[in-house]
């Protein structure tokens, strides 16, 4: 079972060592989906993606997508080597890199959908294309615990250290 199948049949463990993966690769078979789609429909004459406009549109979804493998990669490496970069519970480096990279996940993914369901249009809404089902069940990975906002928070201790303060009042 390939790994986008694998997301696509609602699965929820993936590699821990390689943060947010579902979510890059669900970009990805979106942007697959709207290759196959933009090839088929056409304007006059000429199929969908072969418009600059929308030609723009699919370079842009494989570049973040490419950026934000890379950016997983390269976190995944360093947590392989904690003689050189410290290990990951450390407030000070990989807990950061490890919190970005899944917030550039997140933000990749929602560019994606967004973009598919621009490009598919009303159709991109349908169950038959299986689309909507796919955006759905991974904005649960976003949401996650604490979500892309604590993500950012846990960025900045690569900066500087800080302690959370405070108490929630219930």
């Amino acid at each position: 079972m390939s790994d986008v199948a694998i997301v696509a049949a609602g699965a929820t463990r993936f590699d821990e060592r390689i943060p947010k993966r579902a979510e890059e690769l669900v970009a990805e078979a979106l942007l697959e989906a709207c290759l196959d789609y933009t090839y088929i429909r056409d304007i006059k004459g000429r199929p969908v993606r072969e418009h600059s406009y929308f030609a723009g549109i699919l370079g842009e979804m494989a570049a973040r997508i490419h950026a934000a493998r890379a950016f997983w990669m390269d976190v995944a490496s360093r947590r392989d080597r904690p003689d050189l970069y410290g290990n990951v519970w450390e407030q000070n480096n990989l807990h950061g890199l490890n919190s970005a990279a899944r917030f550039i996940a997140g933000e990749t993914f929602n560019f994606c959908a967004e973009k598919t369901w621009g490009l598919f249009g009303g159709y991109g809404y349908c169950c038959e294309t299986h689309i909507e089902k796919l955006i759905r069940d991974v904005k649960l990975f976003i949401i996650g615990p604490g979500g892309p906002d604590r993500d950012v928070l846990d960025s900045s201790l690569m900066f500087y250290s800080w302690e959370w303060v405070g108490k929630t009042k219930v």
